[in-house]
């Protein structure tokens, strides 16, 4: 059976049918879920708790004021949207290659969909592992490539009622 991709680039970010013989990625929804209810890193690292987890390393990535750099409007909110199913498969795909490619011993992953305020929680990543360097490595890993490879739209809604999609590249690597 041919696995769905995406493929950045394509017709509105749609997915393609691209042969694979991979079986499909196991979703564990207590790890890895997209919601249009409040996130929070402290319930995501509540789950992950472990005894031989010294070390927690979290990520909550909010809605923060700003303005427009072109019209110096400021921001109202964040919309963001997703290709849910190819969205929470990509989230659990960098689960599993954090949890295989880090020395880490659990990993959880939650993005909001919808408009959101600012101050609201857009994502969050919690992980845990034995030691602080393996934790704090796979977290901002994590959240880099999230970033990037998950089909998650966000649209900057501006104080003047006007919007606009922003570039999931154009700030990739930026460390606000």
């Amino acid at each position: 059976m041919a696995r769905k991709e995406f493929i950045r680039g394509s017709a509105a970010g749609t997915p393609v049918e691209a042969a694979s013989d991979a079986p499909p990625v196991r979703v564990d929804p207590s790890r890895v879920f997209a919601t249009r209810e409040p996130i929070s890193a402290t319930a995501l690292v509540e789950a992950l708790r472990r005894s031989d987890a010294g070390a927690v390393a979290t990520f909550e990535g909010t809605v923060r004021a700003e303005r427009d750099s072109a019209g110096g409007r400021e921001l109202a909110a964040l919309e963001y949207v997703a290709y849910e199913e190819m969205a929470i498969e990509q989230m659990a795909l960098l689960r599993d290659k954090a949890l295989r490619e880090f020395a880490v011993l659990d990993v959880a992953l939650a993005h909001r969909l919808g408009r959101l305020p600012l101050g609201e929680v857009s994502v969050a990543v919690a992980v845990v592992a034995a030691h602080r360097a393996a934790a704090f490595d796979a977290c901002r890993w994590l959240i880099d490539t999230l970033k990037v490879d998950v089909p998650i739209w966000k649209k900057a809604v501006w104080s003047d009622g006007g919007a606009n999609w922003t570039d999931p590249l154009a700030d990739a690597g930026a460390e606000s």
